[in-house]
């Protein structure tokens, strides 16, 4: 099975590649995860590796994520999105070449070591990732001890950034993302009382923890804080506990499948109120899994997709490229890509080595789809803000930026 869901990724980016004018180099290491080595640019079908330009520096990028299994949705956009960065990139000619380096880690904890293992071997000089915030806190030794940047657009626990000089993130971390939601109920909606479900793993019980606390600090009553239910029976209990309790939001922190079950359990018995969500719903996926019970619901990020005209035009080239719409992450992922880019190339033609990219990394001033960003000492993202979002009519409507 591992076998084939390694071969159906290489054949999909390969024929996505090749139609759109790229070519790809993919290869199945022996190890229990994907390694893709993909280099994009024009010309290439021509001429082999070696036979490139000796003028020319060949700079490799690891992109490392989940491009398979439950969490495909969160890392497909980065990749996707990456590739064709570094293609259009490499297509307007230079003193560099941008060569990606794809592994796909599926979120999963058992394959990070090898996952980091080999984008060591591959000599990267920069990481874009891990997605799941577990899987980059766990590769991060390594990569320092390698003395590799990371630019994670979607890791967003909050130590990370602790003691990690080599670690910097185009999210913000989640405990703010608790903060916004919080501002959010109390400032906009003005409800006074509030429950709380979250997913029983760390992410949801993080931003989940936050929001309580600062709700309380509030003095915005919390009757209602449970972890959520898989089990049918005990998801119902739970739904007319929340209905006799008569709150008027419920806020759920977690993932789509099991916030559409959720959102749809409380809309079948009646609850009228508002649902409130964390960005782990800010995707299309939640939308098709909870189908009508979806509408209406609240979904924060720091994904502004707003009318700025760099947003848009990326937006409709990743739509004319891959022929669908971007999920979550595309622009902290475009951005990422836009830092180690804009790195380089202030290097005005020198040879770039990992530390002189580190430099620029940290001491620079970015113009992004963000805007203009830069990190702070500790590697945090500067001059972002999070945003409200509302389903409407089977998409996410920009309602507020906090």
């Amino acid at each position: 099975m591992k076998r084939t869901v390694e071969k159906t990724i290489e054949k999909t980016i390969e024929k996505e590649l090749e139609h759109r004018g790229g070519r790809a180099r993919c290869r199945v290491v022996s190890r229990a995860f994907l390694l893709l080595v993909i280099l994009i640019g024009t010309l290439m079908s021509a001429v082999s590796l070696s036979c490139i330009n000796q003028t020319q520096q060949t700079i490799r990028l690891g992109v490392v994520g989940p491009h398979s299994g439950d969490f495909a949705s969160y890392g497909l956009t980065t990749l996707k999105e990456i590739l064709r960065l570094a293609k259009q990139a490499n297509e307007g000619g230079g003193r560099y070449t941008i060569e990606i380096i794809v592994v796909d880690d599926q979120c999963d904890s058992n394959q990070v070591d090898n996952a980091s293992r080999d984008l060591i071997a591959e000599d990267v000089f920069a990481v874009i990732g891990h997605i799941c915030s577990l899987n980059t806190e766990r590769a991060l030794e390594a990569y320092t001890e390698a003395g590799i940047p990371v630019i994670s657009p979607a890791s967003d626990k909050p130590i990370l950034t602790e003691d990690q000089p080599l670690f910097f993130r185009t999210i913000a971390p989640y405990d703010a993302q608790g903060l916004a939601q919080v501002k959010f109920l109390t400032d906009v909606l003005k409800h006074k009382s509030v429950a709380i479900v979250y997913e029983n793993q760390e992410y949801g019980k993080q931003i989940a923890s936050t929001t309580k606390n600062a709700l309380e600090a509030a003095t915005v009553f919390v009757p209602i804080y449970e972890d959520s239910k898989e089990n049918k029976k005990d998801l119902d209990e739970m739904v007319s506990r929340i209905l006799a309790s008569a709150v008027e939001s419920v806020v759920f922190s977690g993932y789509p499948k099991q916030g559409a079950a959720i959102v749809s359990a409380l809309r079948a018995q009646g609850f009228a109120g508002s649902f409130l969500a964390s960005d782990g719903l800010f995707v299309q996926n939640f939308i098709n899994l909870a189908g009508k019970a979806a509408e209406g619901t609240y979904v924060f990020s720091s994904q502004d997709r707003s009318r700025s005209t760099e947003y848009l035009n990326a937006a409709e080239g990743y739509r004319a490229f891959y022929e669908e719409e971007h999920q979550s992450f595309f622009r902290e992922a475009h951005a990422a890509f836009q830092v180690i880019q804009q790195s380089i190339e202030e290097e005005r033609g020198a040879f770039v080595t990992k530390e002189r990219l580190l430099q620029k990394i940290k001491s620079s001033v970015f113009s992004t789809i963000l805007g203009e960003i830069s990190f702070n000492a500790q590697g945090e993202v500067e001059g972002t803000q999070h945003t409200v979002y509302r389903v409407q009519d089977n998409t996410f409507v920009l309602v507020q930026r906090l």
